[in-house]
């Protein structure tokens, strides 16, 4: 019932070419191939070779779906980014390690705003870490660490980058650790005040109160989905061999979960494996059922056809050299 890998951080933006070149010159992710019919909204980059991609979406309708899906994407009101828009529950931000000595050098000289020069981590307080300015004013937090290998032996390739961990901010971190025991099967690896560090599959996700993030509650926005689009991270998926036995042992818990694509936007109970993900009416390589979590970040449980780990094919086959 774990899940075997993280497979996406999915980011909604405004500029989808911005982006994607800022991800590519900053950080020398590569854009990789998707199935044989690939989807037109989306665009996988690897960071690092074997880690979770970094998906980059415009915002919606996408045409692709059901009329439902699309109008869902125009009842949600577009909040445009701000440098000062209030932090909102969900996703705080993505950090990246590197073992460059100079880092905070190298993005400065490329133009890139640093917003803190000294980041605290709530769960590492004395690591060295800093955080830029990303796409759509989100933050990343870089965090360098000399020991960090982002070298893939079997394809003798090393990495400028590799993800860290991903900073979760919640309201209660005892009941956003419980639903992804619950869902995920999360391993507890420490707590810190108002902070708790889990391992999911491979990836470190880190779940902090407003406080513990030098924040005031009060100042913190609702994530409403339904109704709000933010361009940030919407969602975090999570690839399966098989989702059934995760989906059933989450309903025995009084968990629902949302189809995709359904016409129904009610949380029902399922009885078996949720369809297929449908592209412009054809079945598609993906089975993907969400949830929210108990502050409204979409988590997704995915099943690919042919693909068991991370995605391995550069979009390019010359970047594998």
């Amino acid at each position: 019932m774990k899940p075997l890998h993280l497979d996406d951080i999915h980011y909604i933006v405004t500029d989808e070419t911005h982006a994607v070149s800022f991800w590519t010159r900053h950080f020398g992710a590569q854009e990789m191939a998707q199935p044989l019919v690939p989807f037109h909204f989306i665009r996988n980059l690897s960071v690092k070779l074997l880690e979770a991609t970094i998906v980059i979406s415009p915002v919606g309708p996408y045409g692709s779906s059901s009329k439902k899906a699309d109008d869902a994407w125009r009842a949600r009101r577009q909040i445009r980014p701000r440098h000062d828009l209030p932090p909102h529950y969900g996703v705080y931000y993505v950090s990246l390690k590197t073992s460059h000595r100079d880092a905070r050098g190298r993005f400065r000289e490329s133009g890139v705003n640093i917003l803190e020069e000294r980041c605290v981590l709530p769960h590492e307080p004395d690591a060295d870490a800093f955080v830029i300015q990303g796409p759509d004013h989100n933050p990343i937090a870089i965090v360098r660490r000399p020991e960090a290998d982002l070298y893939v032996g079997s394809l003798a390739k090393s990495f400028s980058y590799g993800i860290d961990h991903i900073q979760l901010l919640v309201r209660d971190h005892r009941e956003t650790c419980r639903f992804l025991v619950d869902i995920y099967s999360a391993e507890f690896l420490g707590s810190w005040k108002n902070t708790v560090k889990l391992r999911v599959a491979d990836a470190i996700l880190v779940l902090s109160e407003p406080e513990d993030l030098g924040l005031q509650r009060g100042d913190v926005e609702d994530r409403d989905a339904l109704n709000k689009q933010r361009f940030a991270v919407d969602h975090l998926a999570f690839l399966y061999e098989d989702i059934w036995p995760a989906i059933s042992s989450a309903q025995d818990k009084g968990y629902r979960f949302n189809i995709i694509q359904s016409s129904d936007r009610a949380r029902t109970a399922l009885t078996e494996a949720p369809p297929r993900y449908r592209y412009f009416g054809q079945p598609s390589a993906y089975t993907a059922i969400s949830i929210l979590s108990p502050d409204g970040l979409g988590f997704e449980l995915v099943m690919v056809d042919g693909r068991a780990g991370p995605m391995i094919y550069y979009r390019n086959p010359t970047s594998t050299a």
